[in-house]
């Protein structure tokens, strides 16, 4: 047991250095839950997406893409590491330059009630961000546990430190309340339903907050095959001088579960 620790103690030191080097996010929020893995098997869990294309006809288009993720789970506590990293250029142009880093830890209290406390270092180029940095904590409610349905809600004040390219490097301190809901709602056996919905306000003026809402319907059409149809939406009302406060993606693809 003592060798276990010590490996995944490694590990988590070795994909901090890793992915400290890219630090995603085409939103001002990030959806944390959807990385979550559903499973009741404790131990060490985790996965790597990376993609990448170029095309080059008369413009050059580069898209480079990596997503590593680590969970680490016991009966009460729950260790969850993501790390993000998207880039889409066309010539000297960045349609898309983000990094994300998010270490969040989940105790179990009881059946009702968990604890949580997080971290996450943000970086963005389109939105004029040079980093973001967060940290909080807070309970986590799992309201609803059954068949078909599950509701989680929690409720987080964190610290924000924010440095803008423009103005002129402008620095911003303050706290604000992460507070999400999270459900899931099974409507047979081939169609499940997952919505989060995050709402930050800024503690020193509410008129300052960030919303986000990522909600996906998906169909069994073979056994291991899904159809999936996703919406993400977000509106900042105060964002970084010159960058977009809204953001509205639509998307639909196939998706493969292994069992």
């Amino acid at each position: 047991m003592e060798m276990h620790d010590q490996f995944f103690k490694l590990l988590l030191c070795l994909l901090l250095s890793v992915a400290g080097l890219a630090i995603n996010c085409k939103a001002q929020i990030v959806n944390i839950e959807k990385a979550r893995k559903v499973t009741d098997t404790v131990g060490l869990s985790g996965g790597l997406e990376l993609r990448g294309s170029y095309l080059d006809n008369e413009t050059s288009f580069l898209t480079i893409s990596a997503i590593p993720d680590v969970q680490y789970k016991t009966k009460k506590d729950l260790w969850l590491l993501i790390g993000s990293y998207q880039l889409t250029q066309s010539e000297n142009v960045d349609f898309q330059n983000s990094g994300l880093l998010h270490l969040r830890y989940n105790h179990k209290v009881n059946s009702l009630l968990r604890l949580e406390a997080f971290s996450q270092l943000q970086k963005d180029k389109v939105n004029e961000i040079d980093y973001r940095y967060l940290a909080g904590a807070g309970p986590r409610f799992k309201f609803v546990d059954i068949d078909s349905f599950k509701l989680y809600v929690g409720m987080l004040p964190m610290l924000e430190l924010e440095q803008s390219e423009e103005p002129e490097n402008a620095f911003r301190r303050q706290t604000r309340l992460s507070n999400y809901a999270s459900f899931t709602l099974d409507f047979n056996e081939h169609s499940t339903f997952y919505s989060t919905s995050y709402y930050q306000p800024n503690f020193a003026s509410f008129s300052d907050f960030r919303f986000y809402t990522e909600n996906k319907l998906s169909l069994a059409l073979f056994k291991q095959i899904n159809f999936d149809f996703t919406t993400t939406y977000s509106w900042d009302s105060e964002p970084p001088l010159n960058a977009p406060g809204r953001f509205l993606n639509i998307a639909g693809g196939f998706s493969y579960h292994s069992n």
